[in-house]
Parts: structure tokens; C-alpha cells; sequence
């Protein structure tokens, strides 16, 4: 078994963390496919936009296993990079065009993306490295991970975009974003709150057309020195509808996207994550597919690589409340997180 795991996370791969703490893993080469595979383990990787049409890559073989403490990579050695961080005054600058949105009365909220960089001098690893570093057991999120030719991700998010399994389907609103430390301010937090509103209602319409809908009281998600407001849905459905159909109603949420959910909005906020570099994947939804069950979740608090360059992109929602100084706190903290749970400090 520990042979078969490490020829398989030795060269191009792809890893989801399922619900149950489980590891699906599926080795390259992958086939490219616009629907899954009829039998075994299929993985959904699609880029924010969902331009791609053949999202669906079959790996050539795949396992599914308790644990990654088996998992040994050809340079286990920590990542330790030299990130050069983003520039206040460019966030400001989209901050100040977000609020003049906001104050016409036109957008209600967006999510602007800000991302460090840096250069790495090899990708070749770069997956099982990253994998290697954190410990999945112990995290409220769920591990991602892929490579191929050059480009991957790994991500430890805590977003879980939905999971579909006999004739249920779950998904979940997750925002508003604080640290442990002050969690008793964040409860009473009014902008916050409206954050997660947002989320919460954008998903009781989108949810409305598959069935009836269970609303679980609102939660805090504890990550370990940051938490979220975190509410549950699930729907009992009442029809089959296509996994490509869910995505589409559901991606993106309010949570990295827009308020309202309208075509000029949205190509705002896609030129915005162009202009400044934001990976094409971040934010994106990422999928696994194992027999009638399908589960996908949103990459966030992750790290992106495309040949040298690597990005470590964090967003935050802006809404009528917010203060400049307090989102860019946010969008730092979230990106220090992660550079805690890979090892990269």
C-alpha cells in the first residue's frame, strides 16, 4: 500500500479530503472529459469562470485511504518562501471604487481577491511537498491538492460548495471572518452579520428549484486562531439534476462573488481578479466524484503555482460597513493562516 500511495503523489496527481476525513487520490495521466467516468473516482477541476468544458479529469488509477502518515515525497523538507506581499495602496484604490458601487445603490457586495507571489525554483513537487506539511486530521477544513504540467494548488479550505449523495444535497454560507481572540466582538459584529445574510440568503433562492430546504441555525466555524460565521443547508431533492446544473446555480456564492448576482458585476470582479494576477483557479470549485456520490468544495486558503510563479491570493467581502484598514487586516490574516498550516513561514 505504501508503495502504490507514493508512486502515485511521485509525479502529476490529484487529492480531495472527503467528508468522512477519508483521501481520495488519482494519479496522471488524466483524462480530460466533460462528464465523469461511469465506474471509480472522477475529480471536478474548473477554472472561477467555469470556461473550462471538459472540467473532468480521470486519473489512470486511484486509492482511497484513512490517513496520509504513510505519504513520503522525494523532498520532504519544508517550504520556507520569500513572498512579496501586495501593495496597500492598489487594494485601497479597488476599495474606494467598491464603496462609490456601494453608495449608488447599485452593488450590494463584492469580493475583491489580493494575492503575495513568489518565485519557486522548481514545481516538481510542489503538491506532495505542500501535502506533506499540514495535518488534515487535526483541521477543521478540508485538504486539495493538484498538479499537472507545471500548475497546481494546494488548499486547506474550509468551504464546502456541496455534496450530493442518494437523494440529498448539502451545502453551506460561510462568512464573516475574525480571530479567536476577539470572537466575543465578532458575535455582535453588525457587518459581519450582514456578510453572512448575504451568503444565506443568496443560497435559500438558489436551493429553492431542487426541493424543500433544511436551515440549521447559525454557527461559528473555530480554524484555529481564525473563525467564520457558518450556517448549514441540506435539501431533500426533488428531482435529479445533472452535478454540472448544481454548480452552475450554486458557483460563485456570495461568500467570493457578487450582490447582486448580475452579468456586469460579475465582469467587473473578473477583471479585477485579471488585472491583478489572482490565479484562474482560486475561489473555483474542486470536486470529487466516487460512484453516485459527488462532494466539491471551494479553493480558498490555499497556494497556486503556474511554472516559477507561485500565488497565495486571499479575498474579503466589502459590503456598506466596511472599513478599508479592517478588510486589509482580514485579507492578511487569512493569509498568514495558511502559511502557518503549509509550513511556509
Amino acid at each position: 500500500m505504501n508503495c502504490e500511495l507514493n508512486s502515485i503523489v511521485r509525479g502529476d496527481f490529484s487529492l480531495a479530503q472527503i467528508h468522512d476525513g477519508s483521501f481520495i487520490i488519482g494519479s496522471a495521466p488524466f483524462r480530460h472529459a466533460s462528464e465523469p467516468a461511469d465506474e471509480g473516482a472522477s475529480f471536478y477541476i474548473n477554472d472561477f469562470t467555469l470556461s473550462d468544458k471538459r472540467p473532468w479529469r480521470i486519473p489512470s488509477k486511484w486509492m482511497r485511504l484513512d490517513s496520509l502518515v504513510d505519504l513520503v515525497t522525494e523532498d520532504n523538507r519544508c517550504l520556507p518562501m520569500q513572498w512579496v506581499e501586495p501593495d496597500f495602496l492598489r487594494f485601497s484604490r479597488i476599495f474606494d471604487a467598491v464603496k462609490l458601487s456601494l453608495d449608488q445603490g447599485k452593488l450590494v457586495k463584492t469580493v475583491p481577491v489580493v494575492s503575495s507571489r513568489c518565485s519557486v525554483s522548481e514545481n516538481q513537487s510542489m503538491a506532495g511537498r505542500l501535502v506533506k506539511s499540514v495535518n488534515p486530521e487535526q483541521q477543521a477544513a478540508s485538504l486539495c491538492a493538484f498538479q499537472e504540467n507545471g500548475s497546481g494548488f494546494a488548499a486547506l479550505t474550509p468551504e464546502r460548495l456541496l455534496r450530493i449523495h442518494d437523494n440529498k444535497l448539502e451545502t453551506m454560507a460561510l462568512a464573516g471572518t475574525s480571530t479567536v481572540a476577539e470572537s466575543e466582538l465578532f458575535l455582535r459584529d453588525r457587518k459581519e452579520q450582514h456578510e453572512h445574510l448575504l451568503v444565506v440568503e443568496a443560497l435559500r433562492r438558489s436551493l429553492s428549484c431542487f426541493g424543500d430546504i433544511l436551515e440549521k441555525d447559525r454557527e461559528i466555524l473555530d480554524l484555529g486562531g481564525i473563525i467564520h460565521f457558518l450556517t448549514r443547508f441540506s435539501v431533500l431533492l426533488s428531482r435529479d439534476p445533472g452535478i454540472n446544473e448544481v454548480i452552475n446555480a450554486l458557483h460563485p456564492t456570495p461568500a467570493v462573488g457578487v450582490v447582486p448576482r448580475e452579468e456586469n458585476f460579475m465582469r467587473e470582479l473578473y477583471s479585477q481578479r485579471a488585472e491583478f494576477d489572482i490565479p484562474e483557479g482560486f475561489g473555483a470549485p474542486f470536486g470529487v466524484k466516487l460512484g453516485d456520490s459527488f462532494e466539491s468544495y471551494v479553493l480558498i486558503r490555499g497556494v497556486f503555482w503556474k511554472g516559477n510563479d507561485a500565488f497565495l491570493p486571499s479575498g474579503c467581502g466589502i459590503v456598506q460597513e466596511s472599513i478599508l484598514h479592517r478588510e486589509w487586516d482580514e485579507l492578511a490574516l487569512k493569509r498568514n493562516w495558511v502559511k502557518e498550516a503549509f509550513s511556509l513561514t
